[in-house]
């Protein structure tokens, strides 16, 4: 039978030139036990193996690993030539490096002990402390250290922005969230970072609408989406609450129809997006990795045989 998203996707999303106006799939018809349990057998022999080999490979830590699979937004870019601030003293540089030093260290308690003993109002030193907090998943500490940026009337640039809307969306606070990207539209904040931060925001709170939107939004600012701009928005599929792996399928789709190649972190999200999908859907996650020759990380393989579990008990409860 067809089956086709939300209605409320399919509203928000039609007309303005949109990516998602012709939305509309085919899914395969809901899965008996057999084909359920034998798919189970199918996929843990192929995936096993794999498993054992990643095992053996030298990988990075597995925090690292979820960073780069969207499991973890990362953080924004460098601010370029144009977020340049000026009245930074020698001083607030060596201390901005220092809060970021600790950052990338995952020290927090450095970086909040640095950033505490500042008296100055420098937004490199504070977008420091943002990028710390950010890093170090301290989320509620870097909302209060914008709200201290704001009550201060300190200087705010694109990244500045970009954290901030990073930061409350980890929060799942909607509220601030619009705050941030309005007050950012009101100053003409609008770039390439800001709205890829925004897209991050909206798929940490599970909300694809938005996810799907500000990608076309992207589009009428001049930008191109890149791979992180599809990859967080199938990371939004994955956080819904909702059935919402067919809007991760037609994501995927519009991403190669854009010449985009997938990758592991793409893959990791299509999985966890699938994760209340039929049976049939999560097999053909692995067969689209292999056409494209995508091969898996432990976070793939940890996402994935946690979407098989889940098809196990459901067929223990029918």
């Amino acid at each position: 039978r067809s089956q086709t998203p939300n209605k409320q996707f399919l509203d928000t999303l039609t007309g303005k030139g949109c990516i998602a106006r012709s939305l509309m799939f085919k899914m395969p018809r809901p899965a008996t036990t057999l084909v359920i349990v034998s798919g189970l057998v199918i996929i843990c022999l192929e995936v096993i193996p794999s498993c054992f080999a990643a095992q053996r490979q030298r990988q990075q830590p597995l925090k690292r690993l979820r960073e780069k699979s969207g499991n973890d937004i990362h953080a924004a870019a460098a601010a370029d030539s144009k977020n340049r601030v000026v009245g930074v003293t020698p001083k607030d540089k060596v201390l901005t490096t220092k809060i970021s030093n600790a950052g990338r260290a995952d020290d927090w308690l450095t970086a909040h002990r640095l950033f505490d003993s500042y008296s100055g109002h420098a937004n490199p030193v504070y977008n420091a402390a943002l990028t710390a907090a950010f890093r170090c998943n301290r989320n509620l500490e870097g909302a209060e250290i914008y709200e201290k940026m704001c009550s201060l009337s300190i200087q705010q640039t694109p990244p500045t922005v970009a954290l901030a809307l990073r930061l409350f969306g980890n929060l799942r606070r909607s509220d601030m969230v619009d705050k941030v990207w309005t007050e950012a539209e009101r100053k003409g904040m609008i770039n390439e970072i800001v709205i890829g931060a925004r897209i991050d925001a909206a798929a940490c709170m599970g909300n694809v609408t938005d996810a799907v939107f500000f990608i076309d939004v992207m589009i009428n600012h001049g930008f191109t989406p890149n791979k992180q701009a599809f990859t967080s928005a199938i990371n939004a599929c994955k956080n819904s609450n909702t059935t919402s792996y067919v809007e991760a399928q037609f994501i995927l789709e519009k991403m190669l129809e854009t010449k985009l190649t997938p990758d592991i972190a793409t893959f990791t999200n299509l999985a966890g997006a699938c994760k209340k999908a039929p049976i049939e859907v999560l097999m053909k996650v692995r067969d689209q990795m292999s056409e494209l020759s995508v091969g898996m990380n432990k976070v793939f393989l940890e996402v994935y045989l946690g979407c098989i579990a889940l098809q196990g008990e459901r067929v223990r409860h029918k």
